[in-house]
């Protein structure tokens, strides 16, 4: 019997995510798309949740976005978006062996088909948002004189 075709992402809803310049630590677009996969997920264990933590997977030399909180991780790779989540709710665990840091796919509950460049889009989106952030951090420490920064005086 052969395999039933995934549910698709709606393609205009997410061109209107990508193409809007408003962006929250939590409510990134990578995040904001994911909340949209997951709607065409039933049966998730929880509550919807639509605040999400962005991440970065490595599999095979490959970087890949993903985006997690307890009730639901969304795996965005190639031309699908992975939905994994444990039945009793929770962060699903990640795998850390020599040639991959990703989510466990053991959780696997489903995976909706996303445009063709999605998943590339979505890694160079966060990967800008990382080296900024990393930017933020490393400016804030190399900044001493900077009195916002200091810690009050005893």
């Amino acid at each position: 019997m052969p395999e039933s075709q995934p549910p698709s992402a709606n393609p205009a809803t997410i061109a209107a995510i990508i193409d809007d310049a408003h962006d929250e630590p939590l409510r990134n677009k990578a995040t904001r798309v994911a909340v949209e996969i997951l709607k065409q997920v039933p049966d998730l264990p929880g509550k919807r949740n639509d605040i999400m933590m962005t991440a970065v997977a490595r599999h095979g030399g490959r970087d890949y976005v993903v985006c997690s909180n307890t009730r639901a991780t969304v795996l965005f790779m190639g031309k699908h978006a992975f939905v994994l989540a444990q039945d009793g709710g929770g962060l699903v665990p990640w795998v850390d062996a020599a040639n991959m840091y990703a989510p466990d796919m053991s959780f696997f509950k489903g995976r909706v088909q996303v445009e063709d460049q999605l998943a590339d889009r979505l890694l160079q989106y966060v990967e800008t948002l990382m080296r900024a952030e990393h930017a933020a951090v490393a400016a804030a420490l190399d900044s001493p004189d900077d009195e916002e920064h200091q810690a009050p005086a005893p």
